[in-house]
C-alpha cells in the first residue's frame, strides 16, 4: 500500500519506527486499529456485566 506523503504524519518513505510510522505503518492507521480493539473489548465488558446483572436479579 503507498500513501501520498502530503496525507499522513512523516512522509511517504517507510521505516520501521520513527518519522511518524510504527512497524512501517502510519502512526493514524495504528491509532485507528488501537482504537477499533480498544472499543471492542469495552463493549464486550459492557455488555458481560449487563448480562450477569440481569441474570441476578432473576
Amino acid at each position: 500500500m503507498r500513501y501520498d506523503g502530503d496525507a499522513v504524519l512523516g512522509g511517504s518513505q517507510p521505516v520501521a519506527f520513527g518519522h511518524g510510522r510504527v512497524l512501517f505503518a502510519p502512526v493514524e492507521d495504528v491509532a485507528f486499529g488501537f482504537a477499533l480493539v480498544l472499543q471492542s473489548l469495552a463493549w464486550w465488558v459492557f455488555w458481560g456485566r449487563r448480562r450477569a446483572g440481569q441474570a441476578a436479579r432473576g
